[in-house]
């Protein structure tokens, strides 16, 4: 194989697995756009990796374990460092993470479950259009890679059928809305009520290819600048009141000396903390402003989405991030998504085609990805 196919095939084991990767023994084999790769990881275990741009894979995991019911802290992860579901589903001889319910039931069919019973200490990992399978190098163990590829492949090809049970599944669960998240693309997930955009907030999928297809300096229209910038004039204007009474106190207490009124301190702290609110508001508004009307239009993937212990407006924050390259240099952003952005970001880490950002030309990681933003027909 060609050493940028090798590197390439190394880069998607290394965010399927979320470890560092050196292969050898590497092979592949190519049928229309499914791709089978054979290889042996950090000369300790093989793999099989399966690339199929047909499959709509949840991230999960396999791996060997006593196969008695029991849970897992949410905020344990395996070595990618994604969040898996507190409750493993059990096998036999397996645990499975990372599935709810009903991916469960739709991805192991009985012919999947039979695999897994009479076939002990392998692990699988799949995540969008990847699923591998892995088996550790024993001591005293003859067999080649071509045993090993004869009893994987199999498996994947049995998960390739599921794929499609758990899409069809997925598309009884989304009725058509007016406006999802990014409409041209549907969201996927058990959970996920469809809710009209506000107003306000509006995007048309045709104002965002004539934003694209602009010339800088672009112009924004008020639904994406809503999107990307916030209702932050609300803070900006608490921090003005703030400022306004810690000035209004520490001339009060100037008038009368120190004494029967207010104390000069605590006029001074209002009005630096009202004052600071304002100037990080301006800068922040600023900052994404600049991002939307002189950033470069560059293209990439989205390759984790992971969730944070912090909550706005009762919705937690998800941190998906994305990576791309400018000028043959390699970033890696992280970008905040709450409510069914993250639903949209999950759907695209697993299928993985390319997204839109604009990268800020004075700081790379810094963007915005159009691809998340809330669109309408």
């Amino acid at each position: 194989m060609e050493e940028s196919r090798i590197d390439e095939l190394a880069g998607e084991l290394q965010i399927l697995l979320g470890e560092p990767v050196e292969l050898s023994e590497v092979t592949q084999q190519s049928l229309g756009e499914t791709v089978v790769s054979l290889a042996v990881i950090n000369g300790w275990q093989r793999v099989l990796l399966l690339s199929d741009p047909t499959l709509e894979l949840p991230e999960f995991l396999v791996e060997p374990g006593n196969g008695l019911k029991g849970s897992r802290n949410t905020d344990e992860s395996d070595s990618s460092g994604v969040s898996f579901e507190s409750d493993f589903k059990a096998l036999r001889s397996y645990r499975v993470w990372g599935l709810t319910d009903q991916e469960f039931d739709a991805l192991f069919g009985s012919e999947i479950i039979e695999w897994f019973d009479s076939t002990p200490g392998w692990r699988l990992r799949g995540d969008g259009c990847l699923i591998a399978v892995l088996r550790k190098l024993e001591q005293g163990d003859d067999r080649g890679m071509g045993w090993f590829a004869g009893v994987a492949l199999p498996l994947v090809q049995l998960f390739q059928q599921s794929s499609a049970r758990l899409s069809r599944l997925n598309a009884e669960h989304f009725p058509a809305a007016d406006c999802l998240s990014t409409g041209a693309v549907p969201v996927s997930g058990a959970d996920v009520t469809a809710v009209a955009t506000p107003a306000r907030l509006r995007v048309s999928v045709a104002e965002l290819e004539s934003f694209v297809a602009s010339p800088v300096p672009r112009r924004p229209t008020s639904g994406m600048i809503r999107q990307v910038v916030g209702d932050v004039m609300i803070i900006s204007m608490v921090g003005f009141v703030f400022l306004l009474i810690g000035v209004a106190m520490m001339y009060a207490s100037q008038r009368n000396d120190g004494q029967n009124g207010p104390p000069v301190l605590l006029g001074f702290l209002f009005a630096f903390s009202g004052g600071l609110t304002v100037a990080l508001i301006r800068r922040f508004r600023r900052g994404k402003m600049r991002i939307l009307t002189s950033g470069d239009l560059v293209v990439g993937r989205i390759v984790s989405v992971t969730t944070t212990n912090v909550e706005i407006n009762d919705q937690p924050r998800y941190h998906v991030g994305v990576r791309y390259a400018i000028d043959g240099q390699e970033y890696l952003s992280r970008i905040n998504a709450y409510g069914a952005v993250v639903e949209r970001a999950q759907y695209l880490k697993r299928t993985q085609p390319e997204v839109r950002l604009l990268s800020d030309p004075s700081e790379r990681e810094r963007t915005i990805c159009l691809d998340l933003l809330e669109v309408c027909e």
